[in-house]
């Protein structure tokens, strides 16, 4: 267990359960309210498809929602696969394709509010979704990831310019998920994401340059994120 790094994920604990009762109180559903414990730590070795295929930065467990729903669930940061992958991959995108200096304590509070969102009462679990159910919970994660991030930014816990940060670098790590290619969850729900932006006009396409227009960033969230909630009821 990192000390910096676990001090800071526990202050979201408590905060976590706030957001969902925002989100409880917005849309009308009854949260949780169990408890959900965070931890990071440093990976020392992998084994397996992690040696040749998808490394994951952060763990969600169990799936399963009578227990989650009754005990809550654990969430585990691997802090240096975070590190590795925001200044390996993710900060060289950022510079060369939208002019942004990735900062790396605002990629890790995006990563958490990211794994944060997949604990909320409302998600894509089931049959009802098919092959799309795993790309939108990870799109739901990466909106709702940003939200949490506005939402602590409204209660002064955060500044609006972290919170603006992490908008930002949701967009540009979304490059990095593209490149696992169209069968893998995280690179769909990143095409959804960029689509709906696009078609609101939250960004525009420059040649190779991605263009934000701030004004219409987080409301371009705010309704994203109402339209995924809104399939989870359908």
């Amino acid at each position: 267990v990192l000390p910096e790094e676990q001090k800071m994920v526990e202050q979201y604990e408590g905060l976590a359960i706030r957001f969902d009762d925002f989100l409880g109180r917005k849309y009308g559903y009854t949260p949780f309210y169990t408890t959900t414990r965070m931890t990071v730590i440093d990976e020392i070795a992998t084994g397996g498809g992690t040696l040749y295929g998808f490394t994951a930065m952060a763990a969600n467990l169990p799936d399963d929602e009578e227990i989650r729903k009754t005990v809550g669930s654990k969430k585990t940061f691997m802090r240096n696969a975070i590190e590795a992958k925001s200044r390996i991959i993710t900060a060289p995108i950022a510079e060369r394709v939208m002019g942004l200096t990735l900062d790396p304590k605002t990629f890790f509070q995006f990563i958490v509010g990211h794994e944060l969102s997949h604990g909320l009462r409302f998600r894509f679990a089931g049959t009802e979704f098919g092959p799309l159910a795993s790309p939108l919970e990870e799109a739901k994660a990466d909106v709702f990831g940003v939200l949490f991030m506005c939402f602590l930014a409204d209660h002064r816990l955060i500044t609006w310019e972290a919170a603006e940060n992490a908008v930002r670098i949701c967009i540009a790590d979304g490059l990095r998920e593209i490149r696992f290619n169209l069968e893998e969850a995280h690179a769909v729900g990143s095409l959804i994401k960029y689509q709906w932006l696009h078609a609101r006009g939250a960004l525009t396409f420059d040649g190779t340059k991605i263009r934000l227009h701030r004004n219409d960033l987080v409301e371009a969230f705010k309704t994203l994120g109402d339209e995924l909630h809104r399939l989870t009821q359908s």
